[in-house]
């Protein structure tokens, strides 16, 4: 199995000497047996938030807890498969390779545990830290995923030229696309789009009892052909303007709002885009490198971390996909593994504890602060229901905002003092 991993802290916070908070992780298992070779991996993408908040130790912390967690477990599953291997047991060990739901139960408490981890720092330090996550696990055919936040997980499938994203943004502006609030164009360049609603990790205070985060998950089936891509926001949110066109694009009309529809769509880093840079390489090193020069050369607004791999796992690639995207529409077909498994996704819109990238702050206020350029968060009740179902969207971002703000009012009065 092949697979390339690729860091850099972005155009505009190595101008403004800024510091990386992303953190990525991957190990692969190769065992052969007779004439059987089989391979297993981990991949794992964490993107920290707040500088001035321990976000680069949220980061650390989860890659290398989720790394050691299922690192056993993924030795274990391999075990035991023998009937892979052309082994027939008669003793203690029998075949019973873990399904889709096992497995995706134990990323799940994978995550849960660097959860658990970063807030037995937080409560240490008296600190803040905080950080998305995406995990892929790829094993027996079949890609099992997990993620929270706004780092997400792709399929491309070179026979098809098709890319699939598998993951959904855990985010207000995918909120707001999902409902219809605002078009696919207009969620490239919404101003809200630095905000999310889930994180791992939080404050001093918080109780992991008490604030358990909300992890989704997934199952698709891999293809001899297929690539699997995982990356954090800071390649797909690499264009520092993007706020800038969104009047452009609501007030206008006619010819004009198509030009600016034109060039939104030619600067930003689409999933079009990703696909064909990837596909026209000519190794996975040159596509990472190629992806990060196009998000550097968009503005490089935020820290990129990335990882290409090339499972050649699965069959060959039939004539037609089944549906793997999460926006992709499903396939009735009975059997349980070949079907996307998504956790539920009816999540609650109220009490929306939306999180604010602070680098987006900088491009409209000063650069002074310079370790301040990535979210500052506070995303882990993002299931509760209360009263507040009847507020829109809108009247949610500005009420976080507002307290957000006066949060961090209170916390820099209290630094100064």
């Amino acid at each position: 199995m092949k697979y390339d991993t690729i860091l850099d802290i972005g155009k505009r916070k190595r101008q403004s000497n800024g510091i990386n908070e992303d953190s990525l992780g991957a190990t692969a298992i190769s065992t052969a047996h007779r004439d059987t070779e089989r391979e297993s991996a981990i991949f794992v993408i964490a993107d920290g938030a707040g500088g001035h908040q321990d976000g680069d130790v949220a980061s650390y912390i989860a890659t290398n807890t989720v790394l050691e967690e299922l690192s056993t477990f993924l030795a274990s599953a391999e075990r035991r498969r023998p009937k892979s291997a052309g082994i027939k047991m008669q003793a203690s060990i029998t075949d019973d390779a873990p399904d889709g739901h096992e497995l995706r139960a134990e990323l799940e408490n994978a995550i849960d545990k660097a959860h658990r981890e970063i807030l037995d720092y937080a409560s240490e330090a008296k600190a803040e830290p905080l950080t998305t996550i995406v995990v892929a696990l790829v094993y027996n055919g079949f890609v099992h995923y997990a993620w929270v936040g706004d780092s997400r997980a792709y399929i491309i499938n070179p026979t098809h030229e098709q890319i699939s994203l598998l993951t959904r943004d855990h985010s207000v502006v995918e909120r707001m696309r999902q409902k219809g609030e605002v078009t696919d164009i207009e969620a490239e360049v919404h101003p809200d789009g630095n905000q999310i609603t889930r994180a791992l990790g939080g404050n001093q205070y918080d109780n992991p009892d008490m604030k358990p985060v909300k992890v989704d998950s997934g199952s698709v089936p891999l293809f001899k052909e297929d690539l699997l891509l995982i990356t954090s926001d800071g390649l797909i949110d690499g264009w520092t303007d993007a706020p800038n066109y969104y009047p452009m694009l609501t007030n206008s009309s006619g010819k004009e709002k198509e030009a600016v529809k034109e060039e939104i769509l030619k600067k930003s880093v689409t999933d079009n885009e990703i696909r064909d840079t990837v596909l026209n390489a000519d190794s996975l090193e040159s596509a990472n490198k190629s992806l990060v020069n196009i998000a550097n050369s968009r503005g490089g607004k935020d820290n990129m971390s990335i990882i290409i791999s090339e499972p050649v796992a699965g069959n060959t690639s039939p004539d037609l996909l089944p549906a793997r995207g999460i926006d992709e529409e499903e396939s009735n077909v009975s059997d349980e593994e070949t079907v996307i498994m998504q956790s539920e996704d009816s999540e609650s819109e109220s009490n929306v504890d939306t999180t604010t990238s602070s680098a987006d702050q900088d491009e409209s206020t000063d650069h002074d602060e310079k370790n301040t350029e990535t979210k500052q968060k506070n995303a882990n009740n993002d299931s509760e229901h209360d009263s507040e179902n009847e507020k829109s969207i809108s009247d949610q971002v500005q009420e976080s905002a507002k307290q957000l703000t006066d949060r961090f009012k209170g916390k820099n009065s209290d630094q100064s003092n």
